[in-house]
């Protein structure tokens, strides 16, 4: 069992207990319970960072693993969300939407740069910085209100915007593993 605490103080053994129930309004079956635990790996200094790794077997269990962390969201945090194109970013966007008790319909803002959903226990706010080609674009944004005030902050293609990323985002990295099956993905999340 692991028990390295996390920023607000709880521990990852926190974040997965219980038994979560998928959300019918994302497709995904009714009545299912599950729950994802995590495999750990850990590198670097563990006083410095906090490595947690999940194994996704389905579109419902990426759900799951991102729903599990916005329950333990809190305002002011920023997550980076990074995977190939088709690895589940959305997937687990909406996840993480729902843990955040947000009922709208979440979906990429790709074309929009920001979505804001106000209706949850926490202001979100979802980016896509895919199509940035200038950091100085999220300027004219006002993404300072966002990463500096009482949103929590999702971000997929941080690596567009790296400069302005502060240090402490939690980082997420979502990759597909073929040879495991076309559903199979690897889910890491990094804490500092």
């Amino acid at each position: 069992t692991l028990s390295a605490p996390i920023s607000d103080g709880s521990n990852w053994e926190s974040l997965t207990e219980g038994l979560l129930t998928a959300n019918k309004s994302y497709g995904f079956s009714g009545g299912a319970v599950q729950r994802i635990a995590p495999t750990f790996e850990y590198e670097g200094n563990m006083k410095d960072q906090l490595i947690t790794c999940f194994e996704s077997e389905s579109a419902e269990d990426t759900f799951l693993i991102g729903k599990q962390l916005g329950e333990k969201a809190s305002p002011g945090e920023i997550y980076l969300l990074s995977g190939d194109l088709g690895a589940g970013k959305t997937v687990f966007a909406k996840g993480f939407a729902s843990g955040l008790q947000v009922e709208d319909d979440v979906t990429s803002p790709t074309f929009t740069i920001i979505r804001e959903y106000e209706g949850g226990r926490i202001p979100f706010a979802h980016f896509d910085a895919y199509r940035i080609d200038d950091p100085d674009e999220m300027y004219e944004l006002g993404y300072e209100d966002y990463f500096f005030g009482n949103w929590v902050c999702l971000i997929e293609w941080p690596e567009m915007i790296e400069e302005l990323i502060p240090d402490e985002a939690c980082r997420i990295y979502i990759s597909r593993d073929l040879a495991r099956g076309m559903d199979h993905r690897d889910i890491k999340i990094e804490r500092r």
